[in-house]
């Protein structure tokens, strides 16, 4: 009973995976043209908005990647391919730069116009932002060399 419970929510995972791929690429394809044009102006010249929207299309970007990645896995999995297991032995490989590095980068993007504007300190969360998005970034990068 309980594995069949588990095999339905992992059908039901899977489906829905493919309607959440096509509205990612939707809002990635809406908002990329504003988040690039945006991206061309120093940070303290962005708006509020032009900062989360750039936030959105990069947490939108990292979410579509890692979601047809874990797809194919999952898919594997449920019909019994040989490679499932390589799928999620190099999971992590997916993780760090399209769930991890663009979840910091793109809470990063949706807090600085919230730690710009308030008269209080946010020095340890803009430090700890930066710091996390770049060691985050570094470590992607190192993962692609």
């Amino acid at each position: 009973m309980i594995d069949m419970f588990y095999t339905s929510a992992e059908f039901v995972s899977l489906v829905l995976t493919v309607p959440t791929v096509i509205l990612g690429v939707l809002v990635v394809w809406y908002y990329s043209p504003r988040a690039l044009a945006s991206l061309r102006k120093p940070v303290d010249k962005m708006s509020e908005t032009e900062m989360l929207i750039i936030g959105i299309t990069i947490g939108f970007t990292g979410a579509v990647v890692d979601n047809v990645y874990w797809g194919l896995a999952w898919f594997h999995e449920m019909i019994g391919s040989s490679s499932a297991p390589l799928w999620f032995k190099n999971g992590v490989l997916s993780n760090v730069p399209f769930r991890q590095t663009a979840g910091i980068v793109a809470g990063s993007f949706h807090l600085y116009p919230i730690m710009i504007s308030k008269k209080e300190k946010w020095e340890l969360l803009k430090l700890i932002a930066k710091a996390t998005a770049s060691a985050a970034i570094c470590l992607t990068i190192l993962m692609v060399f």
